[in-house]
């Protein structure tokens, strides 16, 4: 299942402006369709949260880890740097593809005032949950989620 929301006034993703953001769970798909989105606009570009995390080399939480407050710091740390990146893209003229866990309103919220002013389309793929993890079972190793995703 895909759930798309247009929060750009109902424009259709042509790669000119804006960015799109592409959420699910982890294993829903993110990763690979954001990849072929990216192909088949002319510019575009996509910007890595998960590379962005692997920056932290030491005190590192995992996103549903404990302390929660630093987990979620974190995350929202990971989550605006990602946009800084992507603003950036756009600004250069590329169509930045965001393939990120958007893991609440709050969340969300947050991404859509830091991509201001571009437009945003946010799409969020939702396989059923042994979909999601059928498909992180087959992942490398170091690329693989080892805690619960059931809540997310």
């Amino acid at each position: 299942m895909c759930r798309v929301a247009t929060l750009n006034g109902g424009r259709p993703i042509d790669g000119s402006s804006g960015c799109l953001v592409i959420s699910g769970v982890p294993g829903a798909g993110k990763t690979t369709v954001s990849g072929l989105v990216a192909d088949s606009l002319p510019r575009s570009a996509v910007p890595d949260a998960d590379a962005l995390a692997r920056i932290v080399r030491s005190g590192w939480v995992v996103p549903i880890g404990e302390p929660a407050d630093e987990a979620r710091a974190q995350l929202m740390l990971r989550t605006r740097n990602v946009c800084l990146l992507a603003g950036s893209f756009a600004e250069a003229g590329f169509c930045p593809v965001i393939d990120h866990v958007v893991a609440d309103r709050e969340m969300l919220e947050a991404m859509l005032g830091w991509l201001q002013p571009r437009p945003v389309w946010f799409v969020t793929l939702a396989p059923d949950l042994s979909t999601a993890r059928a498909r992180n079972a087959t992942r490398p190793e170091r690329e693989r989620i080892d805690y619960d995703i059931s809540g997310l």
